[in-house]
C-alpha cells in the first residue's frame, strides 16, 4: 500500500436515470460520463490511479503538494463541467495508505472519502481537515473552510471545501431534472431541493466573502478561518458593518 491522497466522488441520481431512460439512451448517457471523466483526469500530471464502481469514482494522485492541488482542481473541473451536463457530484478528498488494483481498491483514505461524500447534502466536495499541504492552498478560489451541510445526525464542523462557480439557483434546479434524472413533467423533490439550496447557501457566502475581499484591497480575509456562525450568518450581514481585523477575520464594527 502507498500514502496517496484520494477523491471520492458519487454521481447524484445515478439510479433514476437509469430506472427513466430507455437501454439506448442509458448506454449513450453512461458513454458520456465516462468520456467526461477520463477527459478531465488527463489534464493533471500528478493524478496517478483510478477505479470505476458504477456511479462512483475513486481518483488517486501523488503524495506531495502538487498532487493534492491536482485532486482539488480535478474535483473542481468535475463540479462546474460536470453541472453543465446535468452530471452532478458530491465528493471528498482524504489522505491515507491505498491499494490500488484492477479488479479492487481499497484502504483507509478510500473508505474515509467514501463515508465523508456520501455524508454530504450538497452538490460539492469537501476534504479531511488535517491533509498534509493544505495550508499551502489556502484561496477563496481554490479551497476554503466551511461547515459542509451533512445529513440528519451529524454534528456541524468546519473544514476545507473546493471552490466552485455554482449555476444560480433556476438553473441548477433545471440541470438536476434534466437527462433522465427524473421522469417527463415530473416537478423538483426535497431530495433535490435541499441539496440545490445548500449548494446555493454556500455560493452566497463565497460571492460576500470575496466581494468584501475587493472592498478591503490590500487586505485579504483569511481562507482557513470560517466568517459566521453557521451557514447563512455572513450573509445576512451588512457588509457595511464588517471590517478585517489584523487575523483576518471579519467582524462588526
Amino acid at each position: 500500500m502507498e500514502k496517496t491522497y484520494c477523491y471520492v466522488g458519487d454521481l447524484l441520481g445515478f439510479r433514476k436515470t437509469i430506472l427513466n431512460l430507455d437501454e439506448e439512451e442509458q448506454i449513450k448517457r453512461v458513454e458520456e460520463w465516462v468520456q467526461f471523466i477520463e477527459s478531465g483526469k488527463d489534464n493533471f500530471s500528478h493524478i496517478t490511479d483510478y477505479h470505476w464502481v458504477s456511479d462512483t469514482i475513486f481518483v488517486g494522485a501523488s503524495d506531495c503538494v502538487e498532487g493534492l492541488d491536482d485532486l482539488i482542481l480535478f474535483s473542481k473541473y468535475v463540479l462546474e463541467e460536470g453541472a453543465k451536463k446535468s452530471f452532478l457530484m458530491r465528493g471528498a478528498i482524504a489522505f491515507g495508505n491505498v491499494r490500488w488494483n484492477d479488479k479492487i481498491t481499497f484502504g483507509k483514505a478510500i473508505v474515509n472519502a467514501y463515508v465523508r461524500a456520501n455524508n454530504q447534502e450538497w452538490i460539492g466536495t469537501s476534504c479531511e481537515s488535517d491533509l498534509p499541504h493544505i495550508n499551502s492552498l489556502w484561496n477563496f478560489d481554490k479551497v476554503f473552510c466551511y461547515p459542509a451541510p451533512m445529513k440528519r445526525g451529524e454534528l456541524i464542523r468546519l473544514s476545507p471545501v473546493v471552490s466552485w462557480k455554482v449555476p444560480t439557483t433556476d438553473l441548477l434546479s433545471r440541470l438536476s431534472t434534466d437527462k433522465g434524472l427524473t421522469s417527463t413533467g415530473e416537478p423538483l423533490r426535497w431530495e433535490w431541493g435541499m441539496k440545490i439550496q445548500n449548494t446555493r447557501i454556500f455560493a452566497l457566502y463565497l460571492e460576500k466573502i470575496k466581494s468584501l475581499e475587493e472592498r478591503d484591497k490590500p487586505h485579504k480575509a483569511n481562507p482557513s478561518e470560517f466568517h459566521g456562525s453557521l451557514h447563512t450568518s455572513l450573509i445576512e450581514i451588512n457588509m457595511e458593518d464588517l471590517h478585517l481585523g489584523k487575523d483576518g477575520i471579519y467582524k462588526r464594527t
